[in-house]
């Protein structure tokens, strides 16, 4: 039996309140400094850089000081949007599993991908002609969805769709953890 939502919350705000009180010794200080000098060795300024389970901050605070753009995430999210992202993704299902694993029960997720039907390979834009083109001639390139297919996929990693709604070219589901 796993443990509750609750177990692990507690343990995370203990673990997060202790990283808290470290973050200004001398040691701590200058491993943050050494990660962020790591990164901006291969990423230029303003980046944008994201830092995933930031805690308190201490390197988001250390990579903006460089002039990065950086934004700063971490558990427990009430909410994500994934709006026209999923499409590019090699590995949808794995996207929205660590979506899953961010969200704090009860958390939401609100995701967009194209929709299937209604994405003709006329439709304007020289983007959207060519991915629907790639979509025909070559499987794999790029996804498209529909209510059924989209709703699944949520499903499938754990979330509970509350809503789905279907528009001129997209699809759209509103998922609870």
């Amino acid at each position: 039996m796993p443990a509750p939502h609750w177990f692990f919350r507690f343990l995370y705000d203990r673990e997060s309140a202790a990283w808290e009180r470290r973050r200004d010794e001398p040691d701590q200080r200058e491993l943050v400094e050494r990660t962020a000098d790591q990164l901006a060795d291969v990423v230029a300024p303003p980046g944008p850089v994201a830092d995933l389970g930031c805690g308190p901050g201490a390197h988001a605070l250390a990579l903006a000081r460089r002039g990065y753009d950086v934004a700063g995430v971490d558990g427990s999210l009430a909410g994500v949007l994934a709006i026209l992202v999923l499409q590019h993704l090699p590995h949808p299902a794995a996207f929205i599993a660590e979506i899953r694993r961010c969200l704090r029960p009860g958390g939401h997720l609100l995701i967009t991908a194209p929709a299937r039907d209604s994405t003709p390979r006329t439709s304007q834009g020289l983007y959207w002609r060519l991915r629907a083109a790639c979509y025909l001639l070559v499987p794999g390139v790029v996804r498209f969805y529909d209510a059924n297919s989209l709703t699944r996929l949520v499903q499938d990693q754990g979330l509970t769709v509350v809503e789905c709604t279907v528009e001129p070219g997209r699809v759209s589901a509103l998922a609870r953890s």
